[in-house]
């Protein structure tokens, strides 16, 4: 849990409202846990962990038969994700593109639109749901990244009709730094970053030059959306001396 949903989730009750969290059972992207964050979450606050499915097939298969080509830093490479633009350095043979052939819907399932925490977000919708009903829960925020929990809450509000709360904590396909998806795949993120949004009651983000891009996403469909500007700021405690 990074510190922003981590302090939302530590001083909401503050302000009447008790959350429900849905995490994960791991971390993503092998970042591990810091247990003095998640010690600051109120013994109040119920947090469901189910289980975090995250499919490697390529790279369970290359570990399986043995293959050590096409790997970098213990991980066997996908295909160039615009072959457009990132043509192979080398000359492949046969063999080597055979087994790329037949291992491409395996670099799919492994590297998919959105991001690897797609499985987690089509896993959980049915326990959100189960835990909006039992709970009455009033309102559903959802934190990006990871980019796929937009997914979990334009999902949940069309079931559910309660209301939706989209808070953006970075750009997606417009950081420039980080992702790195290119062509189907950026098309199909970009438009997905486009259309999900405008399906939340509000949205926040953390800096007034990215709620202009997000309202220059949602065009005329801002009617009755709110773009709020909730900076990242700091926790007393944190800095309190012992």
């Amino acid at each position: 849990m990074v510190q922003r949903p981590l302090k939302f989730v530590k001083y909401l009750p503050e302000f009447g409202w008790l959350p429900t969290v849905i995490s994960t059972n791991v971390p993503f992207n092998d970042q591990g846990w810091d247990a003095g964050l998640v010690a600051e979450i109120p013994p109040s606050v119920t947090v469901h962990r189910p289980p975090t499915p995250q499919p490697k097939p390529v790279d369970c298969l290359a570990g399986a038969v043995g293959w050590r080509g096409n790997r970098r830093d213990g991980k066997v490479l996908g295909p160039p994700q615009d072959s457009a633009i990132a043509a192979p350095a080398v000359r492949q043979s046969p063999a080597v593109k055979l087994r790329r052939a037949l291992l491409a819907p395996g670099y799919l399932v492994q590297n998919p639109p959105v991001d690897g925490a797609i499985y987690w977000a089509l896993s959980v919708i049915p326990l959100a749901r189960r835990l909006i009903e039992r709970d009455r829960i009033d309102a559903i925020l959802t934190t990006s990244a990871p980019w796929s929990s937009l997914i979990v809450g334009a999902v949940l509000q069309r079931l559910t009709g309660i209301p939706w709360l989209a808070d953006f904590r970075d750009p997606w396909t417009e950081d420039s730094a980080v992702y790195q998806g290119a062509g189907w795949r950026r098309h199909v993120d970009r438009r997905l970053e486009r259309h999900l949004p405008a399906r939340a009651r509000a949205i926040t983000t953390t800096t007034g030059s990215l709620a202009q891009g997000i309202r220059g996403w949602l065009g005329s469909d801002t009617s009755g959306r709110e773009v709020h500007v909730v900076t990242n700021g700091w926790d007393p405690e944190d800095f309190r001396a012992e």
